[in-house]
């Protein structure tokens, strides 16, 4: 797993202390990435720790992030496992299909999802997948999501017709909660005059 030989290489380098090559190399990596890091914070005049601050604990952080896979929910084989949220001070999961349906994550932070659809993403899809609208306001800022481009765009394209919805149910307030009302105009849908 990618993820976990990553860490495994990060403790390595970490353990062999700030003389060696390898230790410099890798806390300029991430000082180089500190700012990006950050910039939502100064945004909101919430104050963020100094890189220094962050370095002194990044061994303890490295070293205490879970990574799961989590790739089956067959009860029988033993595979379905519950994540125990507090063993670890942050944690990765890896999945596939697991991931993109009815799997929550508390406090998500970070989301990187690296495939896309083969054709077009029908709506329950792209609902079952954005976990990232989930984000919760009082950390909104701080989150990140890294998708393909071609995600991206079905993300976007499923906002502004989400958006057009509510414009048009909030436009009928006369049939407010009575879906039949709608007509198939709302739906695009041509009925054959009769």
């Amino acid at each position: 797993m990618r993820a976990k030989n990553i860490i495994d290489a990060w403790s390595n380098i970490l353990a062999n202390g700030e003389q060696d090559l390898g230790y410099q190399e890798l806390k300029d990596s991430f000082a180089k990435c500190y700012p990006e890091s950050i910039r939502m914070y100064e945004a909101h005049n919430e104050s963020a720790p100094s890189f220094e601050d962050i370095w002194c604990c990044i061994d303890d952080i490295i070293l205490d992030t879970n990574v799961e896979l989590v790739i089956s929910r067959n009860k029988r084989q033993g595979e379905n496992k519950e994540i125990d949220w507090a063993s670890s001070c942050s944690h990765i999961l890896v999945g596939a299909d697991m991931l993109n349906r009815g799997f929550t994550v508390e406090h998500l932070a970070v989301t990187y999802m690296p495939r896309c659809s083969v054709g077009k993403s029908t709506a329950d899809t792209i609902q079952q997948r954005c976990r990232f609208f989930g984000y919760k306001q009082n950390y909104l800022w701080s989150c990140r999501v890294f998708l393909p481009f071609e995600v991206i765009i079905e993300y976007k394209e499923y906002v502004e017709h989400e958006e057009e919805m509510r414009k048009w149910r909030i436009e009928d307030s006369e049939e407010l909660y009575n879906i039949t009302g709608w007509g198939t105009s709302y739906f695009g849908i041509n009925v054959p005059s009769n």
